[in-house]
């Protein structure tokens, strides 16, 4: 009985422990354990399109730029262990990219910095299918000259910080080039809601694909396309398309 109590004591503090985001310098400590052929590594492990060797990164280079514990988002990863994303600065870098977003485990007192991919910018976490395992809700935007483009994303994470992209949408506009009223102007947005339709707690993704196109002198012309999509072990699988 002893033993028991005593182990059921164990499991609570533990709980307990990890129920709260860890401090803005227990984050730093942990970091600052890697050797830098470490980070390196895990810079060159999530790069997905820059092959600048000066952008490897180093525990020096990283910062907790926000201790608002509001930014950190709590998620559970593939094994069902619960993480955290938190937004990083990386001071060797220019400001289109110096904010990232790294993996926080604190089980293991473990930093990841998911670095150029597509977990840069974090919209939303869901659990869709209610199994314990996070679905985050993500995108990132590049723009320049007045146009944007970009990519929404809905992924998973396992504990070694690989992405599993479960479906991805791609996102462009010259809006700031052209304005609307002219005939060169198009753009494509990508619109996400998750609804519960059968009042299960499981939820389904309505994605509403808006295009437009300019016309010269006259407002544009606008398309809309809804897909309804459920999340199953093979991923998102198209059930219904309106147009």
């Amino acid at each position: 009985m002893r033993l028991l109590l005593y182990s059921l004591s164990s499991l609570l503090s533990a709980s307990l422990c990890f129920a709260s985001p860890p401090t803005i310098e227990e984050m730093t400590a942990w970091l600052n354990k890697y050797p830098d052929e470490v980070i390196k590594y895990q810079a060159d492990n999530n790069r997905l399109t820059s092959t600048n060797k000066d952008w490897d990164i180093l525990p020096k280079n990283i910062a907790f730029y926000d201790s608002d514990l509001r930014t950190f988002k709590k998620i559970f990863l593939t094994n069902k262990k619960q993480a955290y994303l938190v937004p990083i600065v990386l001071d060797n870098r220019g400001r289109n990219a110096m904010f990232q977003t790294a993996l926080v485990l604190p089980e293991q007192q473990k930093i990841i910095p998911l670095l150029d991919s597509l977990v840069k910018e974090v919209d939303d976490i869901q659990d869709l299918n209610t199994d314990n395992i996070s679905e985050i809700i993500v995108h990132q935007i590049s723009s320049g000259g007045g146009s944007e483009s970009g990519m929404k994303a809905i992924v998973q994470l396992n504990e070694n910080g690989t992405i599993n992209i479960l479906h991805e949408a791609n996102i462009k506009s010259n809006k700031g080039m052209y304005g609307e009223n002219s005939a060169r102007y198009s753009e494509k947005d990508i619109k996400w809601e998750f609804i519960d339709v059968a009042n299960n707690g499981a939820k389904m993704l309505k994605e509403s694909i808006i295009i437009s196109k300019g016309r010269d002198n006259k407002t544009p012309l606008v398309t809309t396309t809804i897909k309804f999509y459920k999340l199953t072990n093979n991923g998102f699988e198209l059930q219904e398309e309106k147009k």
